[in-house]
């Protein structure tokens, strides 16, 4: 067998090797905070894996963060949640249709402090958010949700206007400025003065997709099971190197690129060798094949 068998034998049994997402796993959106602050993902087949810069999540994720963590996540309709320290969010369900700008968003917040922000969804009814003892109703808005160790959960609207239904007890309609609150007691919904704060919340973290363009995710997208280095500027090179400024690389398959380097790749059998090269082992900077040697 020749060398260059050898190598298309390689990549196609590493193809099969990826690991394979669960049916009802659907992509979300992405990762938006470009540093990496004690965030990880744990995803519905039982995979942990700390969340980097532009890294997929899926449905049925739970995303948590320690006592100095933080992130962002942008979602495929530029719905946006900010996560702060010591905080637990479920995305529990995700269902969008980019053509209709309508869809289906579930997330359960379970403790913490965030900053939710809707995104392009027409129907905003759309959006079924919760907490441990009350669910929020959403009309354009953008509102800090604090949720305690006990369930007591407070919504400052920061922007735009909502209602928040009590585990029992009657709702109430929130307007700008206000901060509702609800208890473990389920005896409906107060006004109060705001007693929970993070610097990870307090102000918007855009992403570069703006304010009008879809987030189309990671180019490449991150595999359910799969880590990735951390980043930063002090990250290393070198095959089993960090990325950089750009985030995690991880590991490299150094023998292949050299191979196809040498080669135009206009046999079709080393073309499609080299697209699943990229696809499975590529570093996920949004470059495409053409962009490769």
């Amino acid at each position: 067998m020749t060398i260059r068998n050898l190598l298309l034998a390689g990549v196609a049994l590493a193809g099969l090797a990826a690991p394979a997402l669960a049916a009802n796993d659907v992509e979300v959106g992405s990762v938006w905070d470009r540093e990496y602050h004690d965030a990880q993902g744990l995803r519905v087949n039982g995979d942990i894996a700390p969340l980097h810069y532009r890294d997929t999540v899926y449905s049925q994720e739970k995303v948590t963060t320690g006592p100095g963590g933080r992130t962002a996540l942008e979602f495929l309709d530029l719905t946006r949640i900010q996560v702060g320290a010591n905080s637990t969010v479920v995305l529990d369900k995700y269902v969008y249709d980019p053509g209709r700008q309508v869809g289906e968003v579930g997330v359960s917040f379970s403790k913490g402090i965030f900053r939710f922000v809707t995104g392009s969804l027409k129907n905003k009814a759309g959006y079924d958010l919760k907490t441990p003892t009350a669910t929020m109703v959403v009309r354009g808005t953008k509102v800090i949700v604090a949720v305690g160790a006990d369930g007591r959960s407070e919504f400052t609207f920061v922007e735009g206007t909502g209602e928040i239904i009590p585990c029992g007890g009657s709702s109430r309609d929130a307007e700008t400025g206000q901060t509702l609150i609800t208890t473990p007691k389920c005896d409906g919904v107060s006004v109060g003065p705001r007693t929970s704060f993070d610097t990870a919340v307090e102000t918007d973290v855009v992403s570069t997709a703006g304010n009008t363009t879809p987030n189309t995710g990671n180019p490449v997208g991150t595999p359910q099971g799969a880590t990735n280095p951390p980043a930063g500027n002090n990250s290393s090179g070198g095959d089993n190197g960090d990325g950089g400024d750009n985030g995690g690389g991880g590991r490299r398959c150094g023998l292949i690129p050299l191979f196809f380097a040498h080669r135009r790749r206009e046999d079709p059998l080393d073309r499609i060798a080299w697209l699943v090269y990229v696809g499975r082992f590529a570093p996920r900077d949004g470059a495409t094949a053409e962009d490769r040697p």
